[in-house]
């Protein structure tokens, strides 16, 4: 369980920050994404991931490609930008 709180702290900045960076909401992305408010308050929690179908949407949604998108969920250490 240790583990997952860890992966937590380090995936919530980068989903966090780059959404602030795009001048956007929970609420405006979830919208953008065709998905709940509370999704996206998981993603930046880590208490959740992104599905694979809504990963392109989301990237270009935070200004990344997808391989950086994959690379920072997939590579807990890299999530923090």
């Amino acid at each position: 369980m240790a583990e997952v709180a860890n992966i937590a702290r380090v995936r919530r900045p980068f989903i966090v920050e780059r959404r602030r960076v795009a001048g956007l909401t929970q609420e405006a992305l979830a919208a953008a994404l065709g998905v709940q408010r509370c999704t996206v308050a998981r993603w930046e929690t880590g208490a959740t991931e992104p599905m694979l179908w809504v990963r392109p949407r989301l990237a270009a949604s935070l200004g990344l490609t997808l391989e950086e998108l994959h690379a920072m969920l997939e590579e807990p250490g890299r999530g923090a930008l």
